[in-house]
């Protein structure tokens, strides 16, 4: 039976490595992320990690996996479950889209994304769209608009090795993995604008989505 060793990060920082069958579905690998949240919850009470030491912050600039090469899941790179994005236009046309999980209180979506991809003039609206697609297939006009959406997939990622100003790396974002029965996109509670974006004159209404 041939296995996969995916790495998954705690809400806390800590790098859990989770070994699956290739043949195991989306679903047994959501169940299995479930499982460590709550380890991980376990562990932390007793100022533990879910490898049983105490807790380190992983090092800055740490060494990343190289990005997939071929279609699935590759060693080294994440999955995150998305519960909820934000999509947020800003000025010249570009785009920016947020994914929250629900790592802190399952059914409620975090206080701060996760995982953001931005497109600009090299990685034009219909790439992120496309990216989306796997998922659903929102219309141009959905990104005209900032609006949050509830959604249900999971995001497939990987660290690089160049870091940001805080000295964390920077997250690619591959793919986006849909489970069967996965719920479909409904309009949630509007974003608070950002410092460079004015408020949206037409709020999304249930009844206009522009799906």
């Amino acid at each position: 039976m041939a296995r996969v060793r995916l790495t998954y990060v705690t809400p806390n920082g800590q790098i859990f490595p989770i070994d699956i069958a290739q043949e195991d579905d989306l679903e047994t690998i959501d169940k299995l992320l479930s499982m460590v949240l709550i380890v991980d919850a376990k562990a932390q009470e007793k100022g533990m990690s879910i490898m049983g030491k105490k807790l380190e912050t992983t090092p800055t600039g740490a060494k990343a996996a190289a990005p997939p090469k071929a279609d699935g899941v590759r060693e080294g790179n994440i999955l995150y479950k998305v519960v909820s994005i934000d999509i947020l236009p800003k000025p010249n046309g570009q785009v920016q889209v947020a994914f929250f999980g629900d790592d802190f209180a399952p059914g409620a979506r975090n206080r701060f994304a996760t995982l953001f991809v931005d497109a600009h003039e090299s990685y034009p609206v219909e790439k992120l769209r496309a990216l989306l697609a796997p998922y659903h297939q929102f219309k141009l006009e959905t990104f005209k608009m900032a609006g949050t959406y509830n959604v249900d997939f999971i995001v497939e990622y990987y660290e690089t090795e160049k870091v940001n100003s805080k000295g964390n790396p920077y997250k690619n974002v591959v793919r986006i993995h849909v489970k069967d029965g996965a719920k479909k996109p409904s309009v949630g509670q509007a974003p608070a604008p950002q410092p460079d974006q004015a408020p949206s004159d037409g709020a999304i209404q249930p009844s206009d989505i522009p799906f």
